[in-house]
């Protein structure tokens, strides 16, 4: 047995040593300390329909890889929709593959919303990408499955906002006990990464429930004005959705969180079905 443990280790070593290797050619992220990576969830808040935060991730990626880290990739994307992620990881990512991932219901119910952009896709592929040349990374979905809201006990009851936060939360905790070992990169949105804000609404956010159990860094943006594919109005008669104008952030820095990231420009990042 002994000898056995010290052969996995050794083909341990070897596999992330040749994946570090690999990994060079991608952008790796600057900015964070060696510390900041150190953290078991790195979660990332987005703002949806954008280019440069899921690029962002990406380099994020690129740095704990080459840092011979295994990783897993957590987007804010339905659970019912992992197996055709699975389908596309193990693909060879063509205009079929491409099709048969994006026929599932999120990437056309999200799309108005930039919940489903190119950019998200893009992830996606890249991180493909990586898996083929045999780097240590895999994509889960945590979002709540399609139609696993619970059924109403009278017809006036409410829905209570918890209930995301908390599925969200459960899935990304079973990954994390399932895979002891790997970091887990988590995109989703700026509100469900609030981290040291008071619970809304008597109920915390999916990143303050997770800091309870695991070590934890969150990462939100200032940015300067710019386009956003996104869904704005005054009401839901006047709402419009598309690529829109972006304002400036309000904030520099947002002490719900532990660092705020200034990006240099935005870009709005069209629905993935519309390409």
């Amino acid at each position: 047995m002994k000898m056995i443990h010290i052969f996995l280790t050794l083909l341990s070593v070897s596999i992330f040593g040749t994946a570090q290797a690999k990994a060079a050619d991608c952008q790796a992220e600057k900015s964070l300390t060696e510390a900041a990576l150190q953290n078991r969830l790195i979660i990332v808040g987005d703002s949806h329909g954008i280019v440069e935060i899921p690029d962002y991730l990406l380099q994020v990626a690129c740095r704990l890889l080459n840092n011979g880290k295994p990783l897993l990739i957590g987007l804010e994307i339905p659970a019912s929709e992992q197996e055709a992620i699975n389908n596309y990881l193990q693909s060879d990512g063509d205009a079929y593959d491409r099709m048969n991932l994006l026929n599932g219901i999120f990437w056309h119910k999200a799309r108005k919303y930039g919940m489903a952009s190119e950019a998200i896709f893009a992830v996606i592929e890249t991180s493909r990408k990586w898996n083929k040349a045999g780097l240590p990374v895999m994509v889960f979905a945590f979002d709540q499955a399609e139609n696993s809201w619970p059924v109403r006990l009278q017809k006036q009851e409410s829905f209570w906002g918890g209930y995301r936060e908390t599925i969200m939360a459960l899935n990304i905790n079973v990954r994390a006990r399932l895979y002891p070992q790997h970091t887990l990169l988590i995109l989703v949105g700026g509100i469900h990464a609030l981290k040291y804000a008071e619970p809304r609404d008597k109920y915390p956010s999916m990143a303050h429930t997770l800091a309870q159990t695991y070590t934890s860094y969150t990462i939100t943006f200032s940015r300067p004005e710019g386009e956003a594919w996104y869904c704005g109005g005054q009401t839901r008669e006047t709402m419009q959705c598309g690529k829109q104008k972006s304002p400036k952030s309000r904030l520099q820095t947002n002490p719900a969180f532990d660092v705020t990231i200034a990006l240099e420009k935005i870009s709005a990042s069209p629905p993935a079905v519309d390409k």
